[in-house]
């Protein structure tokens, strides 16, 4: 088992928060790490079933938690199936936090990134946090195993008119998704922000 002290995000974590905070973050999620690739990341994907489907693999600075940045210009990423070379083939994927999710489970957050849905648990325990990966993620086949939950949707600022777009359409269906636009009011962020980045902004400025 590789230790914390080589998981760049867990560090990082560290610089927010009490050991006691962020290890029960790094179990509730199984956050795990990469032998041959220190610092390393694996946000693994979980269903109520306890299925694996996916373990995606990120670095990110232990010092700004943002995502470390290659020669090519691009985030340092990859997947558990890239670096065993398993076959792709029946690939599926589902919300990162899913099994989490139970019978009796509180509203559920939804938001873009695996970083945000874990450090947003620390902050607003009152929710079960999950994420859908990116932006895309927000749609039928994803929230399916979670129709029946009371949902509000937190997109990243700009985002807001897609999502919203696309919860009206679940809503439809019978989803019960509300779209929070409190991003979209706060003109001292950028486009590209997201509810994680304003918290740890305050939570840093001591505010």
């Amino acid at each position: 088992m590789v230790p914390d002290s080589q998981n760049n995000f867990i560090i990082f974590l560290k610089t927010l928060f009490t050991s006691r905070e962020v290890q029960t973050a790094v179990l509730n999620y199984l956050i795990g790490s990469w032998s041959d690739w220190k610092g390393i990341t694996v946000f693994w994907q979980i269903d109520q079933k306890e299925r694996v489907y996916h373990g995606k693999l990120m670095l990110y600075n232990t010092e700004t938690g943002k995502r470390v940045v290659g020669k090519d210009g691009n985030a340092i990423i990859s997947s558990v199936r890239s670096r065993l070379n398993i076959d792709k083939i029946g690939f599926n994927q589902c919300l990162f936090g899913l099994h989490l999710v139970g019978e009796n489970t509180k509203v559920i957050a939804l938001i873009e990134s695996e970083k945000s849905a874990i450090i947003m648990s620390i902050f607003k325990p009152e929710y079960v946090w999950l994420s859908t990966g990116g932006k895309g993620g927000f749609k039928f086949d994803f929230l399916k195993p979670i129709k029946e939950q009371k949902i509000i949707a937190f997109p990243d600022k700009g985002v807001y008119d897609l999502w919203l777009e696309k919860a009206n359409q679940l809503n439809s269906f019978g989803f019960n998704i509300r779209v929070s636009n409190w991003l979209e009011t706060q003109n001292e962020f950028s486009v590209g922000t997201d509810l994680a980045d304003v918290y740890m902004f305050f939570r840093q400025k001591g505010l």
